[in-house]
């Protein structure tokens, strides 16, 4: 039968329509934090979960690999029950390193960072399939570009305003120092006020809205600063790199 596009919550239930994007993947580590803070405003994450598709045990084991569009439906779905469009940027503020569990802690072991964010655009698909980070070098600046290979079917802005903030958010725990964003741009229509405040607040610069980019932009020196991880978050990110060689084999839920 014929999906009509406008129904969001038809579409996101209906099978054959996911059959299209079953190659992208992600790991179940995007959803920490995910269910204190959807209860914190009053829903059920469990119920929201099982709107679009996806399996309870993603809020217990970081390890799974799940849909990606799927999750990024998801992410669109609590924004809208939630009647929250900061849900990316709240969400993703309060994660780090953590969410991509081994490879977080791969990326401590680099000497600058310059070494660690290349080893991000290489290695990015340790997470999730779906994604790819390009960066853009000039004289004085360098510029990060996300884009999710799924986003013209599917509406992806808290996923990517979510992956922008997190990605500032592997910044800071990288280096505390380092310097805030030059620039930055959403490639979503200019929201409300008061959520174009908590994003320039959040990112310490101007954002600019429309167009199809979502990027950061850094000095240039950012690259030559060495990695300095606080020492607790070290070793917790060493502990995982540790479980997940015990770990057998991950599952696969679509």
């Amino acid at each position: 039968s014929t999906i009509a596009p406008e129904n969001r919550h038809d579409l996101i239930n209906h099978e054959s329509f996911w059959m299209n994007f079953m190659r992208y993947l992600a790991r179940s580590g995007g959803l920490l934090g995910y269910a204190d803070l959807v209860r914190r405003h009053g829903h059920d994450p469990v119920a929201l979960l099982s709107d679009v598709g996806l399996p309870v045990t993603a809020l217990q084991n970081p390890d799974l690999y799940l849909s990606y569009p799927r999750l990024a439906a998801l992410y669109e779905r609590t924004a809208q029950v939630l009647d929250e469009p900061a849900f990316g940027l709240l969400l993703g503020r309060q994660q780090g390193l953590e969410v991509v569990g081994a490879l977080g802690a791969w990326l401590c072991q680099q000497n600058t960072m310059g070494e660690a964010l290349l080893g991000l655009q290489r290695n990015l698909g340790f997470h999730a399939r779906g994604i790819q980070m390009h960066s853009e070098i000039s004289d004085t600046t360098i510029t990060l570009d996300l884009q999710l290979a799924f986003a013209d079917e599917i509406n992806c802005q808290q996923m990517l305003m979510l992956s922008l903030t997190l990605l500032e958010r592997g910044m800071t725990d990288l280096q505390p120092a380092h310097p805030p964003p030059q620039a930055v741009r959403m490639g979503m229509p200019r929201p409300a006020a008061a959520l174009v405040h908590a994003c320039e607040e959040f990112f310490r610069c101007p954002v600019q809205f429309g167009g199809r980019d979502y990027s950061l932009s850094y000095p240039l020196a950012l690259l030559a600063q060495p990695v300095a991880v606080m020492p607790r978050l070290q070793a917790r990110l060493q502990q995982h790199w540790r479980d997940d060689w015990q770990l057998a084999p991950v599952s696969i839920s679509m």
